[in-house]
């Protein structure tokens, strides 16, 4: 599917690619808004920085919705708890199965 992106991040921060990431994203969407997953599988975990990039305006342009996607069922968990607290810009949620993650974005794909 087109609108698929997807980053296997094994690094114990992600501060470092985070904007590389969404350069990419950019790059590849070419100014069309699309819904994104995120394979997180393996990071270790993502501090205040990287979140805070994340969630910014620029980082979320040309997103309709972003999937997180975590075999860890505690990083899910804390990841959706964080998730509640501070409102992301576009719906976002994260999920431990690949394919419940492409399902929930389904509806976003002709967003604009």
């Amino acid at each position: 599917m087109g609108y698929e992106l997807f980053y296997q991040l094994f690094l114990a921060s992600i501060s470092k690619v985070a904007k590389e990431i969404v350069r990419d994203r950019k790059t590849i969407s070419k100014g069309i808004c699309k819904p994104f997953l995120l394979d997180v599988t393996g990071l270790l975990s993502v501090d205040a920085p990287a979140r805070n990039y994340f969630a910014s305006a620029e980082a979320c342009e040309f997103l309709s919705a972003g999937a997180i996607c975590t075999h860890n069922k505690l990083m899910a968990f804390l990841g959706n708890a964080w998730i509640l607290l501070d409102e992301p810009l576009i719906p976002t949620k994260v999920f431990t199965n690949k394919e419940a993650g492409l399902k929930w974005l389904e509806p976003f794909k002709y967003q604009n």
